[in-house]
């Protein structure tokens, strides 16, 4: 079941979210290391920029023309 408004790329785009997820875990193991916080800044950054702008933002367009508040 996609989601009770049928948006088409929900399965993708909770895919998309626990992947960020798991990679938050990954960089927090390497948090004292300096070299991985700025790989985790840029990852961050990355996330933001693309997907939340993006993706996110095509899904709440979705949702708000099926009318949800």
């Amino acid at each position: 079941m996609e989601t009770s408004y049928g948006y088409p790329g929900y399965l993708e785009h909770k895919a998309k979210h626990e992947m960020m997820s798991e990679k938050v875990y990954l960089f927090l193991d390497k948090s004292n290391d300096t070299k991985g916080f700025f790989e985790f800044n840029a990852f961050l950054k990355k996330w933001l920029n693309q997907h939340i702008l993006g993706t996110d933002k095509m899904y709440s367009e979705f949702l708000n023309r099926a009318g949800v508040k």
